[in-house]
């Protein structure tokens, strides 16, 4: 049995090099395995040479129509991506001086903007656990000259790759430094891969009386939380570390509790909306109730809307039922005499006062929304 049996891959700009090579490869380790590529003629003769256990879909990464098409694609036939490899990329010489505007917009376009979009579109299929590589280049660090915008474009990668999400043994480190306890809150949700922003700070949760301390190049920060609410974690292998993390729900519904400790309330609120398609709507509604808090709820059933995330009619109920309880809630930090400028205002569904400037929740507006599989005619 190959290393990758039964696993799926999915693999941009798969005709040629290294990344054609890796598709081989995992389809001869088990794995099967979806490619792309602009041109139908070499589309067709990679799907040739790989033989068997793959898909080519035609696309470019820095199409967002096209990002689209693939990953309906991959829902429909396999449902779900184990390991995801963003390798397509471009390169062109051009000299200070004689740099177009094209030219600029082109590398940019597909070696960042292409390479986000392809993990951020892959993250509602990819499996707990689950791989992301994406190709660099060490004209990031070294210069060669002609190539600066090419350079510029491959040291953007770093900060949306695997250190973002979390992926590293400093997990494992981090877990000696409380009993009880889990990695929760933001160092959660990029585990999970529910947010792209870089983590220097690891959060510990523990009902446990602890100082931050330094692991590494990480400072690890100390969450206190009430017994009542220290509960919706599991263990989890890190990189052959077994370690406890918060589940999905319970990441949720903390960042939506402590936004601050998410980052801001519009990087809980993108937390929420790209978790929402996986979330177990029944557990997220029982650990609220269990809570026992009427703001959470509101905040939780504001943001649903928000985000407009799949809620079940019935657990929508519940919902509203357990924010009727509670008084007059704010979105973000209480207000204190302060005066908000933009903001979204009082929601007379959920009876919140959403006192978060609009520009901070724009990018969140309707992210949780499914989207409708596009069949093939």
């Amino acid at each position: 049995m190959g290393k990758l049996e039964v696993k799926v891959a999915v693999i941009t700009g798969g005709t040629s090099g290294m990344a054609l090579a890796s598709a081989k490869r995992f389809v001869e380790e088990g794995a099967y395995v979806f490619i792309t590529g602009r041109r139908q003629e070499a589309l067709a003769a990679a799907v040739k040479l790989i033989g068997r256990n793959v898909t080519g879909v035609r696309g470019g990464a820095s199409n967002l129509d096209d990002l689209d098409r693939l990953f309906d694609t991959v829902k429909r036939e396999k449902g779900k991506i184990d390991v995801l490899f963003a390798s397509a990329g471009r390169g062109e010489a051009a000299e200070l001086g004689e740099i177009t505007e094209q030219q600029l917009d082109a590398a940019f376009g597909l070696n960042v903007r292409g390479t986000l979009f392809t993990v951020q579109k892959a993250l509602p299929l990819l499996n707990d656990g689950g791989s992301i590589f994406m190709t660099g280049s060490v004209a990031s660090v070294k210069g060669f000259p002609g190539f600066g915008v090419y350079a510029a474009s491959k040291a953007a990668l770093p900060e949306q790759g695997p250190d973002a999400r979390g992926d590293s043994n400093i997990l494992a480190f981090a877990s000696r430094v409380a009993d009880p306890y889990y990695i929760g809150f933001s160092t959660a949700a990029a585990h999970y891969g529910l947010t792209m922003q870089h983590r220097s700070v690891i959060l510990v949760v523990t009902p446990v009386r602890l100082r931050a301390r330094q692991v590494g190049e990480a400072r690890v920060r100390i969450v206190n939380l009430s017994k009542n609410k220290f509960f919706g974690f599991d263990p989890v292998d890190v990189l052959g570390y077994t370690v406890i993390i918060s589940d999905r729900e319970k990441t949720a519904i903390d960042c939506i509790e402590r936004p601050d400790r998410a980052g801001r309330v519009g990087e809980a609120a993108t937390i929420f909306a790209t978790a929402s398609p996986r979330l177990d709507w029944t557990k997220a509604t029982s650990y609220r109730e269990r809570i026992e808090s009427g703001a959470i709820a509101r905040r939780f059933g504001w943001l649903t809307d928000h985000v407009k995330a799949d809620m079940p009619p019935n657990i929508r109920e519940r919902v509203l039922q357990l924010a009727a309880k509670s008084r007059k809630t704010w979105l973000g930090p209480p207000a204190r005499g302060r005066r908000f400028k933009d903001v979204i205002g009082y929601d007379e569904t959920w009876r919140i006062f959403v006192n978060v400037p609009r520009d901070e929740l724009r990018g969140s507006a309707g992210l949780g929304q499914r989207k409708p599989i596009k069949k093939d005619s």
